[in-house]
């Protein structure tokens, strides 16, 4: 997930997004982007489980927000790396994976 992270950071830093980390409770999002209202929370899984917990919570207070998984059963990391980040804000036409909560 670091490498991941170092992505991110890195792109939110030339000022393209925020970028930031959700926990409620026990309810958590690994990277939260943000570009005016736009949301797009990213859950980074190393296994081939689906499963964020915080999903739902996360669905309830932000019910515009797009969901990404990141890692073997969504985009693979070595490609994610390869991506700007800040294309996912505009970009309709790939279907990224999505995570579920019963994953």
């Amino acid at each position: 997930m670091s490498c991941v992270g170092a992505h991110l950071l890195n792109a939110a830093i030339a000022g393209n997004f925020q970028l930031y980390y959700w926990r409620d409770g026990n309810d958590e999002i690994d990277f939260i982007l943000a570009r005016g209202k736009e949301v797009i929370a990213l859950e980074v899984k190393s296994g081939a489980s689906k499963r964020a917990a915080g999903l739902n919570a996360f669905n309830k207070k932000f019910p515009g927000a797009r969901f990404l998984l990141i890692g073997d059963s969504g985009i693979p990391w070595d490609e994610f790396i390869t991506l700007n980040p800040s294309e996912l804000f505009s970009d309709t036409t790939h279907q990224f994976p999505v995570f579920s909560e019963t994953g």
